[in-house]
């Protein structure tokens, strides 16, 4: 769009107030915010609201507010009854339909609240049944190729049975708009000594405890070790740098991982001719562990209950 969008409309008096002026007023107001939404937040989908309920056979729209990837308001003022779809005979399997919402420009002199019929008004919304595919196994089909994720909004997928039977909804690819939060992080130094054995004289494992760091959830965890675990022993003259030179690693692998510890596994690479200078000049290996955690943070989930 022009730059013509992004002016904003200023009122001087005595200047004559048309519905005209009102109208451009609003609509770069809702343009500047759908900036906003876009550029700052860069997030789509549900945001308050949009309840979709099975009563007595009936789907029932609550009101609520999504923005789609555009940023613009999708608005549902008062929520009424979804008429059902096309139903399957009684020969076929069940019917999947996904109920995609999209932006809508609001009609000018259009009212708002319920209609005679008790169906929903949407103010600045469409909404439609998109068939996804017939199923009666536990796999569902996938998402309806006609939803056009980010201008089309899913909200939830229908189970339609023979005689117009709903038979529960799934909510797989309910799109919610989420907070942008930075991430938890929470990161600490361990040094430990671990005893060289015969048995698997080129790795270790240790337990890294994490609890100091708050986690909620296991987290992602990054690991380093603040110097080579050989080099104390190349300093000191115990070992020859010819031998330290031609040890491969450490690699370190994470495992285990839960919200307060995980394991460390060092491991080496040595060839045969290594192998005896090495286990005569390394008894124990020393290890200083840096470690970090990440743990992503989505905001709030949806509160209501669905059906």
């Amino acid at each position: 769009m022009g730059n013509q969008s992004l002016l904003r409309t200023h009122f001087v008096e005595p200047q004559p107030l048309a519905a005209q002026d009102l109208t451009l007023a609003l609509a770069g107001e809702l343009r500047h915010q759908a900036l906003h939404v876009r550029g700052l937040h860069n997030t789509w989908g549900v945001a308050q609201g949009l309840v979709v309920q099975e009563s007595f056979g009936d789907v029932f729209l609550g009101p609520g507010l999504a923005f789609d990837a555009y940023g613009r308001s999708v608005l549902v003022n008062q929520g009424g009854i979804a008429p059902l779809p096309p139903t399957p005979t009684s020969a076929d399997p069940p019917w999947w339909f996904d109920l995609a919402l999209r932006y809508q420009a609001p009609t000018p002199g259009a009212g708002h609240g319920r209609g005679r019929s008790g169906r929903a008004r949407l103010d600045s919304a469409s909404w439609r049944w998109c068939y996804a595919g017939s199923s009666a196994q536990a796999d569902l089909p996938p998402l309806a190729s006609a939803v056009r994720l980010g201008l089309d909004i899913p909200l939830a997928r229908l189970r339609l049975e023979a005689e117009g039977r709903v038979g529960g909804f799934d909510l797989t690819y309910r799109r919610r708009a989420d907070r942008q939060i930075r991430p938890h992080l929470g990161s600490g130094r361990v040094q430990t000594q671990v005893a060289v054995t015969q048995e698997n004289p080129f790795s270790a494992q240790i337990t890294i405890q994490t609890a100091n760091g708050g986690f909620s959830q296991t987290p992602f965890y990054l690991a380093a070790l603040a110097e080579h675990p050989y080099l104390p022993a190349a300093r000191q003259g115990r070992l020859d740098w010819r031998v330290f030179a031609m040890v491969a690693g450490p690699f370190l692998n994470i495992t285990q991982a839960t919200r307060d510890h995980f394991v460390l596994e060092v491991r080496f690479g040595v060839d045969e001719g290594s192998l005896a200078p090495i286990l005569r000049a390394v008894q124990v290996l020393p290890l200083t562990v840096d470690w970090l955690g990440l743990e992503p943070m989505h905001g709030c989930s949806d509160s209501e209950v669905w059906r």
